[in-house]
């Protein structure tokens, strides 16, 4: 008998969620089940919203969130997120955990933390519709927007976090888990210190979904949106191109966009327009 939780539906016909398409079309899936109301109603069944907030009951991030749970030294790497420590915190895993990131006992793959370094970055607030990057903008219209600058603070924050934390190399992997895939219903960005990854690192591969890949679905929805258009497949059309990934599909959108509402004109464009066939 086929579950009639969205999360497990989700996990038996995504396996892996690591790239914007198939992000994208999770989403879709989502919203042919009924959107945000529908995932709404199974989180509150659940028991993990109650009155539209998150509740810390199942939630060890909603624990800490709300000061029900202290971290040693979290709130001073907090402060390495620079301004935006007033909209993001950092929680870390169970030190042990830490401890055993390089494990390769099957027992621990998996659960042990990605790397010798890594962190999660949370969301202060919460509201149950930023539970998980599932939920972004799910409804479309300003939500969207919004969903789309939060991740740009998110990416800049860790950015910051990592040039100001000891230890840290400038080659931080930022990925998220989709709901279904993940394993606590509070958003949480893990940050990875790619310089020295683990075995559970390469466990999650098929699960990591980067944070760029996000902002590459939701703006691609969003250009959907605007610009009066359906399927990715219209998107690479309507782009003109023939072969490309959606940040290839993405970039070219944002350069008509661009020159269309710039008025700019190409050096072919302005030779054509003034009869040139060569010049300097």
């Amino acid at each position: 008998m086929v579950s009639a939780l969205i999360k497990d539906q989700i996990k038996t016909a995504y396996p892996e969620c690591n790239t914007a398409a198939q992000y994208m079309e999770i989403r879709k899936e989502v919203r042919s089940k009924g959107g945000l109301g529908a995932l709404r109603t199974e989180l509150e069944k659940e028991g993990y919203v109650h009155d539209r907030k998150l509740t810390p009951a199942k939630n060890i991030f909603a624990k800490v969130m709300m000061g029900q749970v202290t971290q040693e030294g979290m709130d001073k790497e907090t402060a390495n997120l620079g301004a935006a420590s007033k909209l993001f915190m950092i929680a870390s895993n169970r030190p042990e955990f830490d401890k055993q990131w390089a494990s390769k006992d099957p027992a621990l793959v998996g659960k042990v933390s990605m790397g010798e370094r890594h962190r999660f970055m949370l969301l202060r607030d919460l509201s149950w519709d930023t539970f998980n990057v599932l939920a972004f903008g799910l409804d479309g219209g300003r939500s969207l927007d919004m969903a789309i600058e939060m991740l740009e603070l998110m990416e800049t924050a860790a950015r910051t976090y990592a040039s100001k934390t000891a230890g840290w190399s400038s080659n931080v992997g930022m990925y998220f888990h989709v709901y279904g895939h993940n394993s606590v219903n509070a958003l949480h960005l893990h940050l990875v210190d790619l310089a020295n990854t683990g075995p559970t690192f390469d466990e999650m591969k098929k699960k990591n979904l980067s944070l760029q890949d996000v902002l590459t679905a939701l703006r691609i929805e969003r250009f959907m949106a605007k610009g009066n258009v359906r399927t990715v497949e219209q998107l690479v059309a309507q782009s003109k191109m023939r072969q490309g990934s959606l940040q290839d599909v993405l970039t070219a959108l944002r350069i008509e966009r661009f020159m269309a509402q710039s008025k700019m004109r190409t050096v072919e464009q302005l030779v054509a327009q003034s009869k040139m066939r060569q010049g300097c």
